[in-house]
């Protein structure tokens, strides 16, 4: 029988709250991560391109990405993902141009418009092939 215990030493980075993370199993990478998009008060959408992976999946293969909303936070840019504590409602998120690399995240607030200055976070998992 074949050990299938998670090697710790294959996690890297990203448990401190810091913006992403990685780990290796077998053929399968799993890799999290978070970003915001500021708000400007004037449009119900938001986006932010090119989300870059820690390491880049198979060529040609397109990883499963899935993505929740975090709340949000006044003013400044967030250094951690602990900063997201304003509860911000009524915001979906979702991705598009999913690559072996990068790919797109989108809001949509269903109610008003992104509130300004506000910046609302967006987690993210990642999961694929090992290039």
């Amino acid at each position: 029988m074949s050990d299938t215990r998670l090697n710790v030493a294959q996690v890297t980075g990203g448990l401190d709250g810091s913006a992403s993370g990685y780990f290796k199993l077998g053929n399968m990478m799993i890799q999290w991560g978070w970003t915001f998009v500021t708000g400007n008060g004037t449009s119900p959408y938001g986006a932010v391109t090119g989300i870059t992976y820690p390491v880049a999946f198979k060529t040609g293969s397109f990883p499963h990405v899935v993505v929740t909303m975090l709340n949000s936070k006044n003013g400044s840019d967030p250094a951690n993902i602990g900063e997201f504590v304003t509860v911000f409602t009524e915001c979906v998120v979702s991705t598009i141009n999913v690559t072996a690399t990068t790919f797109t995240g989108r809001w949509y607030k269903t109610t008003g418009n992104l509130d300004n200055g506000y910046r609302i976070g967006m987690s993210w998992i990642a999961v694929g092939l090992i290039a």
